[in-house]
């Protein structure tokens, strides 16, 4: 999931969406616990300290590799974006989140095992960005919902 936040989709100011979409396809093979998705946003913060200390270190080691800082700049906006100086801030994100999480396992697949795994319902914008769409979408769905306003 950390790393999905980091992929093309993560870097088009997606991220979170990214980090749902392969929670849900997970999800339906190995469903988590509910003690388990209660610590993912911690976990998925965690993966990403790890990356951006490893990739400083080794940068430092061999500071002709590029390509050790390939993934450094969109990982620390995703940690400044989850962790934040801001308290207010990011417990607000932190729960948003939490939510679009528990909605990535919500989904309930069709008994065709061959059919696509539908994500339409976990596609916004990251809260650093504005959604003007926002009001549109929160309306339009029925389940639970992501609240970019909330950010």
């Amino acid at each position: 999931m950390a790393y999905a936040m980091l992929s093309t989709y993560g870097k088009a100011n997606r991220g979170i969406s990214a980090a749902a979409a392969v929670l849900r396809g997970y999800n339906l093979v190995y469903p988590l616990t509910p003690l388990e998705r209660k610590h993912l946003v911690l976990l998925v913060a965690c993966r990403l300290a790890c990356s951006v200390t490893l990739g400083a270190y080794s940068y430092q080691q061999n500071p002709e590799n590029k390509y050790l800082l390939f993934h450094a700049e969109p990982a620390w906006a995703t940690l400044e974006m989850f962790w934040c100086h801001d308290i207010e801030r990011r417990s607000s994100l932190q729960k948003a989140f939490a939510r679009i999480l528990d909605q990535a396992c919500l989904y309930e697949a069709s008994s065709n095992k061959k059919s696509v795994i539908s994500c339409s319902d976990l596609v916004f914008p990251d809260p650093t960005v504005v959604d003007f769409l926002a009001e549109v979408r929160l309306s339009s769905t029925s389940s639970v919902a992501f609240d970019s306003s909330v950010v």
